[in-house]
């Protein structure tokens, strides 16, 4: 065994292999070859063999240059014993070039859903229905954003698989921005749009043009806020929905003209406050409680031939509206040692309860409403009036540790309709994060509100001995079904030259049920080689490190 000795901490060599076995893919091992091409650019080329399977071959590129330019190309190719090859890319770049302009690459593609939920290790991007491939040039002149984009998103819907994309977009936005003195605020966007959507053996190509200046005036006091609004939207569609030979919609119509004005009053306040003296107190001397109303009121003129319009994203879907979202706010404050000692003003909680009152419904405005997760429809599907409840919560009393509750209670079917809990607790030696969601189907009778997704999430890190020995597991579990998803360990020492990692992982989702054991060795400045499908702490995926 030869171990290099380099003052720049970066060698080229061979890299230490790595041993594992799956219950499904059998005896594993790999290797690989790390190129040192710089101290700002490096390729490292992978080879995988299971036993059970085939062969894996994998290459990743990175380069680093003047902030914020850097790159990570990784790429991964896959072939079982006799059969087709399957792929994995996932590529992220930003790239400053001559004259201010900023590049951007995303690319998130694989040869297909079955590879992906087979042999990703990585649980996100197992679960994932959706590949990705973006390109942008963006420049900044001033207060304004010159962008031109190209996209496509694929999403998996059981047989069939969703096109969505701009190919390309060019927009052009000015940021809102008071005109001299006058308290005036004024912003805009422009954008074309090429806009691709459909399904892959049917997909529907055409241009999208629109336009959306927009007007306010912020008015305030120390315990009142008042902020009039005033937009306009043009929108020129070049094709519209029409009812073909064959009695379906297809986009076969004439060029689609729409356009409204949109009003509204954006208040917050009056607030009211109360400061509690508590001398002494182990988290503070002094607290703060802030409660006060946040109303606004929307008003928007009716769009004609709603349903001939094509509908891409949310610009397609607005509706003449007339509603007022109304809710309370209330923030509990501490004073606390901030970063030079001195005691400062510190947020620990804050409590938001919100809801929406659409005084026109006739075209069924409250269904497009995305800031609910179910639209404001009663028993019998008639249009209702009043949007769900949603409350939210937010405690955080030590920077290492937050809670967020967020629930919604739908009055018009009096039952909760969705819940979750989000926390996470850090400190110099460990880390716990977890998540819990429950949604149940709407329902006026109450045998029929059953639990459509109910699941908790976690992870958590120890560092048993600081530098040396640490451990990390997370796992998923499904209460609807009562089973883990997902569950893995890895112990991770390390010393001076090298790093050794053990990891376990059992997987039961979707079919597949799988047990993986791998070991793996990292040598200081040659390089690191585990598995290459994701299951390390330290990776993005399928594809390499991160």
């Amino acid at each position: 065994l030869v171990y290099p000795i380099r003052d720049d901490q970066r060698s080229t060599g061979f890299l230490f292999p790595h041993f594992g076995n799956s219950s499904i893919r059998g005896f594993d091992i790999g290797g690989g070859f790390f190129w040192a091409m710089g101290r700002s650019f490096d390729q490292t080329f992978y080879t995988d063999h299971y036993s059970r399977f085939g062969w894996g071959f994998g290459h990743e590129f990175r380069y680093l240059q003047e902030a914020p330019s850097r790159g990570v190309f990784k790429t991964y190719l896959f072939r079982a014993d006799g059969g087709i090859w399957d792929w994995d890319l996932d590529w992220n770049a930003l790239q400053v070039l001559p004259g201010k302009v900023k590049a951007t690459v995303n690319v998130r593609q694989y040869s297909n859903l079955t590879f992906q939920q087979r042999f990703q290790d990585s649980f996100n991007l197992a679960t994932t229905r959706t590949k990705r491939s973006a390109f942008a040039l963006q420049r900044s002149f001033g207060s304004d954003v010159l962008q031109v984009s190209v996209d496509e998103t694929d999403t998996y819907f059981g047989q069939d698989t969703r096109v969505q994309g701009h190919l390309p977009s060019v927009s052009l936005r000015h940021f809102p921005k008071q005109i001299g003195k006058t308290g005036i605020v004024v912003g805009y966007e422009a954008k074309a749009d090429d806009l691709k959507n459909g399904f892959a053996d049917k997909s529907n190509a055409y241009w999208r043009f629109d336009i959306a200046p927009e007007v306010s005036r912020p008015l305030s006091v120390s315990f009142l806020t008042v902020t009039p609004q005033v937009r306009y939207r043009y929108t020129r569609y070049q094709t519209s929905n029409a009812i073909d030979a064959e009695g379906t919609s297809a986009l076969v119509g004439d060029p689609l003209d729409r356009s409204f004005f949109e009003g509204g009053v954006d208040i917050r306040g009056p607030n009211f406050s109360r400061v509690f003296s508590t001398p002494g107190g182990a988290y503070s001397d002094r607290f703060k409680h802030v409660i006060g109303p946040e109303i606004s009121w929307t008003y928007r003129t009716r769009v004609e031939d709603f349903n001939l319009i094509p509908k891409f994203d949310g610009v397609d879907y607005f509706l003449g509206t007339n509603e007022v979202n109304y809710g309370i706010v209330q923030r509990f404050l501490a004073k606390r040692p901030g970063a030079s000692g001195k005691s400062i003003p510190y947020e620990f909680l804050s409590w938001r309860v919100s809801q929406t009152y659409y005084v026109q419904i006739s075209d069924g405005q409250s269904n497009f409403d995305p800031n609910y997760s179910s639209s404001a429809f009663g028993p019998g599907f008639r249009p209702e009036h009043l949007s769900p409840l949603q409350s939210r919560i937010r405690l955080r009393p030590l920077p290492g540790f937050s809670l967020d509750q967020t629930l919604e209670y739908d009055v018009n079917f009096h039952q909760v309709r969705r819940s979750s809990v989000n926390a996470t607790l850090g400190g110099s030696r460990f880390n716990v994060t977890g998540g819990w969601s429950r949604s149940v189907r709407l329902s006026d009778k109450v045998e029929k509100r059953t639990v459509v997704a109910n699941s908790l999430r976690g992870s958590a890190g120890l560092q048993i001995v600081p530098g040396k020995l640490r451990f990390d597991s997370s796992a998923d579990y499904d209460f609807v079904n009562k089973f883990f998803w997902q569950m893995n360990g890895r112990l991770r020492y390390d010393v001076q030259c090298c790093g050794f990692l053990a990891e376990v992982i059992r997987y039961n989702y979707n079919g597949r049920d799988e047990r993986q054991f791998r070991f793996s060795i990292e040598l200081a400045n040659v390089g690191s080689i585990g598995n290459f499908m994701g299951g390390d702490a330290s990776r993005g995926g399928l594809g390499g490190y991160r």
